[in-house]
C-alpha cells in the first residue's frame, strides 16, 4: 500500500499556494519599455494582446533570452505590472534558477492546479501516493476537468538554466494550452526546445531609455517631458558612456552611480572605463555568469575607483554573500570586520574629512575611506556595486542585496581566497568564543552552531552553504548531529533541516569519491566522513526512500571495513548501533531479514557498550533494540513484545527524568508503543499504561523543545485512544482526533512525508470510529484524510 500525500484540515500548504507565486515587483530606477516599439517588454505585450483580440485557443509561448544582467527578470516583472496586462491576466511567477529541484516543481504544479482547476482538486493532487507522478495527474486532470478560464492567467516562468530545461517541459505539460507563457533564459537552446516558442533577444536598450536609466541613476527627473541631458552633455560624455557600456542596463546603473557619488564628475570615471577598456583583464572567471564585455569593463573601473584596498577588499569579500537576497547590517560587520579594522587602525588617515570635497581623495576615486559598516556601504552603493535597503519609518539602513552578476564578480576577486574567507565568517566571526574542542567518534572537531546564543536572521539559513564552500569537513560533519537537527527543527522547520541535508550531503559525497583528499590519508577521519553520509542519507527525505537507505547502508559497510573491533572498539560500535537503525528502515529486501540484521548489529553494539563503560549508549541502544523487537516478523510475537518491553524498561534504569529527560521521554514514548501493541495480559490495562506512558513523554516534550518528538508522541496517542476499550468510547475517538490533528501541525507533507502520510490514515480511522456529529460528516472527512 502506498502512503497518501496527506492535507490538514485547515489547508495551510494551499493557502501557502494561493498567496505565494505572484509577480515580482521592478528594480528601482527601471525604466518602463512596455510602450516603447523597440524594446522587449513592448513585444511582448502586445503579443498578449493580439492573443487576447484574436480569439486563438493556442496561447502564445516567449522565450526572453539576454546575458545575465541584461533586465530580462525585470522586463517580465515591468510586463507583469503594465497597465494592459494588469487589465487582461492574473500572474502566476515560478522561479527556477540554479537550485531548482522535484520538490519546487510539484509545489509549482499544486499552485497551478489551484488557480486552474480550484480547491478540490489541488487536494486531490496532495493526497496522491508519494512515488506518484505530480505532474503527470495534474495534466490528466486539467485535461478531463478543462479549465474555462485559462485565457485570463499569465504564467512567468523565470531564469531557466540549460541543463536544467526539462524541469520547465515538465511544467508546461501543466499549464493549459490556452495560458499563455513566458519564460526567460540565459540560452537560446531552451528557446528551441519549447515546441512553438516565440524568441525575444535583447541586450542593448534603446538610446532614449538607457539615457533615462542613466539619468535615474544620476537622480536627475525624467519624466518631465525634456531630455535628461543638454545637447552639450550629451555631445561631451553622455554618448560616450552610451558607448562604451554597449548601452546595457547593468553597465548603465553602475556608471551612473559612480558619477552621481562622485557630485557628478564625469571625467575621472569616463577615463577610468576607457584604461579598463583598454586593459581590461579577462584572466577573472565570470563566476559562472555569462558577462559581456561592457560590463567587466564597468564592474572592474567601479572597482579601480574604490578609495582605498580596504574598500576592494571588501567588495571582493562581497562574493560570499549569498545574492538577491537582503543581508542584514550586523552580518557585514562580521564580513568586514579586518576591513575595517585596518581602516581604524592607529595612523591610518581618513581621505578627506569632508566627503563633498574633490574627486581623488587618497585612493583613485571616492572620496574618503570608510571607518565604519555605515560608511563602507554608502561608498559600495555609491559605486553602483551593491543596492540598500532602508527602514523609513526608523530612518536605518536595514541592508544590502548583491546582484548575481556582481557577486559572481566579487567572487572572482576572491579567487583562492574563497574558501578561507567562508571560513573566516563562520568560524573566527560566528563561532568565536564557543568551545569546539570536543571531539566526535571518529576524530572530528565539533563545531557546535547549536550553541550559539542566538539566530541573526542569517546565520541558520546560510551556515550549510558556508560549511560547504569552506570546505570544512569538521563543520559539515556537525551539521549531521541531532542537536543541529532539533534546533533547526525548533527555531525553522524541519525543512529547514532538510535543506542542509542537501547541502552537506554533496560535498561529503565530494570529499569521499576524491580519492586525493586529505582524509583519505587517515582511516579514522574517513570512516567518520562516510558515516556522516550514511547519516544524511538515513535523514534525508528528498529521492527515494529506497534509493537512500541503501545508499546509507553502503556507506556504513564501506565504514567498518576501515576499522575492526579489537583496533576501534568505540567507533565500530558507533558503525554497527547506526547499521542496525538502517537495516530497521529498510525498504528493500525481506522484511524479516532486515529486521533480523537490526537486532544483531544492536546486539554486537551492546557487546562494546556495556551499562558500565558506556550506559548512556548502552540505554540508546538498548532503546532501539526494543524497537526492532517490537518490528520482529519471526518468532513468537508475544515473546518478541515481551523482549521490547524488558528492552526500554532497561533503558529508563540509565535515563531518567531529572538526568536525560529528553530521552527518557523516548524511551517512554517507545514503551507506549509496545505495550499498544502488547498481546499477553489485559488489553485494557495494556492500551491504559501505553496512554500513561505517552503522556508522561509529553510531560517532557513540547512543541517547542522537541517537535518532531512531540508530533510521534501525539500520533501515538492518538492511535491509543482510538483502540482504548476502556472510558467513554465517544471520548476516546474525539481525543484520538485531537491528537493527530495537533501531530499534522508539525508532521506537514513537505517536512515529513511519511510521518505525514502515516498520522492522516490514523486520522481517517478516527473520523471513520467517530460517533459524535453528523455520520456523513463524518465519513467525508475519514474520505478526505485517506
Amino acid at each position: 500500500m502506498h502512503a497518501a500525500r496527506a492535507l490538514p484540515a485547515v489547508d495551510p500548504e494551499l493557502d501557502a499556494h494561493d498567496l505565494g507565486w505572484r509577480a515580482i515587483t521592478t528594480v528601482p530606477g527601471y525604466v518602463s519599455g512596455v510602450d516603447s516599439p523597440e524594446r522587449a517588454e513592448y513585444s511582448i505585450v502586445q503579443e498578449l494582446l493580439q492573443y487576447k483580440a484574436g480569439g486563438s485557443d493556442k496561447a502564445p509561448r516567449v522565450g526572453v533570452c539576454a546575458i545575465g544582467g541584461s533586465g530580462k527578470t525585470t522586463a517580465c516583472a515591468g510586463v507583469a505590472a503594465s497597465a494592459p496586462v494588469r487589465e487582461h491576466f492574473s500572474v502566476v511567477w515560478i522561479h527556477m534558477g540554479d537550485t531548482v529541484s522535484p520538490q519546487m516543481i510539484e509545489d509549482a504544479v499544486v499552485a497551478l492546479t489551484l488557480r486552474f482547476c480550484g480547491r478540490d482538486t489541488a487536494r486531490r493532487l496532495l493526497r496522491l501516493p508519494t512515488d506518484a507522478d505530480v505532474v503527470g495527474t495534474a495534466a490528466r486532470y486539467m485535461q478531463s476537468e478543462g479549465v474555462p478560464d485559462a485565457a485570463k492567467w499569465l504564467v512567468i516562468v523565470d531564469d531557466v538554466v540549460y541543463g536544467k530545461h526539462d524541469w520547465l517541459l515538465r511544467l508546461l505539460q501543466v499549464v493549459p494550452t490556452a495560458t499563455p507563457v513566458l519564460f526567460t533564459t540565459r540560452a537560446e537552446p531552451v528557446v528551441a526546445l519549447v515546441s512553438g516558442a516565440q524568441l525575444v533577444a535583447f541586450d542593448a536598450l534603446p538610446a532614449r531609455d538607457a539615457k533615462a536609466l542613466l539619468a535615474k541613476a544620476l537622480r536627475r527627473p525624467v519624466n518631465g517631458g525634456g531630455p535628461p541631458f543638454s545637447s552639450t552633455e550629451e555631445e561631451a560624455w553622455v554618448d560616450s558612456v552610451l558607448d562604451m557600456t554597449g548601452r546595457h542596463a547593468l553597465s548603465l546603473s553602475i556608471l551612473g552611480a559612480v558619477i552621481a557619488a562622485k557630485r557628478g564628475a564625469w571625467h575621472p570615471v569616463l577615463q577610468a572605463m576607457k584604461e579598463q577598456l583598454k586593459h581590461l583583464d579577462y584572466s577573472l572567471p565570470p563566476g559562472g555568469l555569462d558577462s559581456p564585455r561592457s560590463v567587466r569593463a564597468t564592474l572592474a573601473t567601479s572597482l579601480a575607483l574604490l578609495p582605498d584596498e580596504s574598500c576592494r577588499a571588501a567588495f571582493a569579500a562581497v562574493g560570499v554573500l549569498p545574492t538577491s537576497v537582503l543581508v542584514g547590517v550586523p552580518v557585514l560587520a562580521r564580513l568586514w570586520r579586518p576591513q575595517l579594522e585596518v581602516a581604524g587602525a592607529p595612523g591610518q588617515c581618513r581621505a578627506d574629512d569632508d566627503r563633498g570635497r574633490g574627486v581623488s581623495g587618497g585612493g583613485r576615486g571616492y572620496a574618503v575611506a570608510a571607518s565604519d559598516v555605515d560608511e563602507l556601504v554608502d561608498v559600495l552603493v555609491g559605486a553602483g556595486l551593491i543596492r540598500c535597503e532602508s527602514d523609513a519609518d526608523r530612518g536605518l539602513v536595514t541592508g544590502v542585496v548583491v546582484h548575481p552578476v556582481v557577486g559572481s564578480y566579487a567572487r572572482s576577486l576572491l579567487g583562492d581566497a574563497c574558501p578561507s574567507t567562508h571560513r573566516r565568517l563562520l568560524m573566527d566571526e560566528y563561532q568565536a568564543g564557543v568551545d569546539g574542542g570536543r571531539l566526535d567518534f571518529f576524530g572530528w572537531s565539533s563545531c557546535p552552531f547549536w550553541e550559539l546564543r542566538h539566530d541573526d536572521g542569517y546565520l541558520y539559513d546560510n551556515v550549510a552553504r558556508h560549511a560547504a564552500a569552506s570546505r570544512d569537513v569538521a563543520a559539515l560533519m556537525s551539521l549531521l548531529s541531532s542537536e543541529w537537527q532539533d534546533t533547526r527543527v525548533r527555531t525553522c522547520s524541519p525543512l529547514a533541516y532538510q535543506g542542509d541535508v542537501e547541502v552537506v550531503l554533496a560535498s561529503l559525497v565530494g570529499v569521499v569519491n576524491d580519492a586525493n583528499h586529505v582524509v583519505h590519508r587517515t582511516p579514522a577521519l574517513l570512516c567518520g566522513v562516510l558515516y556522516g553520509v550514511s547519516v544524511a542519507f538515513s535523514d534525508r527525505i528528498a529521492g527515494s526512500r529506497r534509493v537512500n537507505i541503501e545508499a546509507a547502508i553502503n556507506h556504513l559497510q564501506r565504514a567498518l571495513k576501515l576499522v575492526t573491533r579489537a583496533d576501534s572498539p568505540c567507533r565500530w560500535a558507533q558503525l554497527q548501533h547506526t547499521l542496525g537503525s538502517a537495516y530497521n528502515n529498510r525498504v528493500r529486501g525481506d522484511r524479516g531479514d532486515n529486521v533480523e540484521a537490526a537486532i544483531a548489529c544492536y546486539q554486537a553494539a551492546l557487546e562494546v557498550r556495556t551499562r558500565k563503560a558506556a550506559p548512556l549508549n548502552w540505554a540508546m541502544a538498548q532503546s532501539n533494540l526494543g524497537n526492532a523487537y517490537n518490528d520482529r516478523v519471526r518468532g513468537d510475537r508475544g515473546d518478541n513484545v515481551e523482549a521490547a518491553i524488558a528492552c526500554c524498561q532497561a533503558a529508563l534504569e540509565v535515563w531518567t527524568r531529572e538526568t536525560a529527560p529528553l530521552d527518557w521521554a523516548m524511551a517512554q514514548s517507545n514503551l507506549g508503543a509496545t505495550y499498544s501493541d502488547r498481546v499477553r495480559g489485559d488489553r485494557g490495562d495494556n492500551l491504559d499504561v501505553a496512554i500513561g506512558c505517552y503522556q508522561a513523554a509529553l510531560g517532557v516534550m513540547t512543541r517547542g523543545t522537541a517537535p518532531l518528538m512531540w508530533a510521534m508522541a501525539q500520533h501515538n496517542l492518538g492511535n491509543a485512544y482510538n483502540n482504548r476499550v476502556r472510558g467513554n468510547r465517544g471520548d476516546n475517538v474525539e481525543a484520538a482526533i485531537g491528537c493527530h490533528q495537533a501531530a499534522l501541525e508539525v508532521q506537514t507533507r513537505k517536512a515529513a512525508p511519511l510521518d505525514w502520510a502515516t498520522t492522516q490514515n490514523k486520522l481517517g480511522n478516527a473520523y471513520n470510529n467517530r460517533v459524535r456529529g453528523d455520520r456523513g460528516d463524518n465519513v467525508e472527512a475519514a474520505i478526505g484524510c485517506h
